[in-house]
């Protein structure tokens, strides 16, 4: 596929916004490029609700600098995929605009960048997925929940009857833009024994394709 405009379009570049977390990227040192880049190489990519924290604590920056860099990270590694753009050239022009910016040392952060922009098995395999997920339906993202006694009073005398016991389950989601939610809901224990009944037949199907796929 031809390419007109490089590894970043001209309008793109133009955006105050896009070009203060690109400056963000490229004012990171070699050693925090070279960390970015092994992370982004995992199964989250370059994630940025789950990679920026890491970032801010290993580059030391601020969380808002390490968020705007993991962002533009992932946006120039899916620009060259998707525009066919090779790293050398992708790195040219990023040493380009670092001068025009006047990027301090931006030169020897040129193997680190080329490294960033270079193909990542560990990404294709990770984020390709989630990212197919979440193209077509929400994306199941945590489960946790605490068991509590709700007492049941007798309607005359006020006393005790008994204890019922009460799953408080809270479950967070991503929707189709990334974005994350969270719900919480009461079980009692009839709810319970029907959770766990279907997750287990869930599990019985897993381990059936498993043997299926043999693996």
């Amino acid at each position: 596929m031809p390419r007109d405009e490089g590894l970043i379009p001209t309008t793109l570049l133009s955006v105050a916004s896009f070009r203060r977390d690109l400056l963000r990227l490229l004012g990171l040192s070699a050693h925090a490029l070279e960390w970015l880049n092994s992370i982004g190489d995992g199964p989250d990519g370059f994630y940025a609700p789950v990679q920026s924290a890491k970032l801010a604590e290993h580059a030391g920056v601020g969380l808002e600098d390490a968020m705007g860099a993991v962002r533009v990270a992932e946006y120039v590694y899916e620009r060259c995929r998707e525009s066919h753009i090779a790293p050398d050239d992708g790195v040219t022009e990023l040493l380009q605009i670092a001068a025009t910016f006047q990027v301090e040392d931006a030169a020897d952060k040129a193997s680190a960048l080329r490294a960033l922009l270079s193909t990542k098995s560990g990404y294709e395999a990770g984020r390709y997925a989630r990212k197919r997920t979440l193209s077509t339906v929400h994306h199941f993202e945590g489960l946790d929940g605490v068991w509590d006694n709700r007492p049941i009073f007798d309607r005359d005398t006020g006393e005790v009857l008994k204890s019922v016991p009460v799953l408080i389950m809270g479950v967070s989601w991503h929707d189709k833009t990334g974005t994350s939610h969270d719900a919480v809901f009461q079980l009692d224990d009839d709810d319970w024994r029907d959770f766990v009944e279907r997750v287990e037949q869930l599990k019985r199907q897993r381990e059936a394709l498993q043997r299926h796929l043999g693996g």
